[in-house]
């Protein structure tokens, strides 16, 4: 569809534009939004849009938190039972840099998200735990298929990972500055409280 063909669209035609041609309905919205022709624009999927794009980036956040979470656990309970040991547990501390640098340019671009952490982070730390959860048991579960754990100690790691997310705010705090080795360090997590 040609900017022509756009710009006669009607308002059935711009929400049929929505299932058709994702990218030449954003390009059609905005033109309407920068005309200010506000009763062509499409507001029940611009306004969808929208909200799925707060909750892409809250999620992000949350996948990051996760990673962390995991490879603490992982770090706390079974760097023991991985067939590459101190090196495993290296890359766990690498990913739980990743993860954290990454929540930090995330933070750098929606502060109002930080603030949200920072007055809910019980909450937030849970949800990302329900996701850390997942892939531990799934990493146990590959312990026992490349025959590094029995079946009766997959079972029982498996048992004893915790429903609920057994870390704090300081928890996370402390394990980042441990893996930056920098003690002193002022994480993005302490500089609202």
């Amino acid at each position: 569809m040609d900017s022509i063909v756009l710009t006669y669209l009607d308002e059935k035609s711009i929400k049929e534009l929505y299932q058709k041609d994702f990218y030449a309905w954003i390009n059609k919205n905005l033109e309407l939004l920068k005309e200010k022709q506000f009763n062509q624009v499409d507001w029940d999927n611009l306004i969808e849009e929208i909200e799925d794009m707060g909750k892409s980036i809250k999620r992000a956040f949350i996948s990051y938190l996760a990673v962390i979470l995991e490879h603490m656990y992982k770090l706390e309970h079974l760097k023991v039972y991985s067939k590459h040991g101190e090196y495993a547990g290296k890359g766990w501390e690498k990913s739980i840099i990743n993860a954290y640098d990454n929540i930090e340019k995330l933070l750098s671009k929606t502060p109002s998200l930080k603030h949200e952490f920072i007055s809910n982070h019980q909450d937030m730390l849970e949800e990302a735990w329900k996701e850390s959860f997942i892939d531990i048991r799934s990493f146990i579960i590959i312990l026992e298929k490349e025959k590094t754990i029995s079946i009766k100690t997959r079972n029982d790691l498996i048992q004893n990972i915790p429903n609920e997310n057994p870390y704090s705010l300081m928890d996370l705090i402390n394990t980042i500055k441990h893996v930056y080795d920098i003690p002193n360090m002022i994480t993005i997590f302490e500089e609202s409280k």
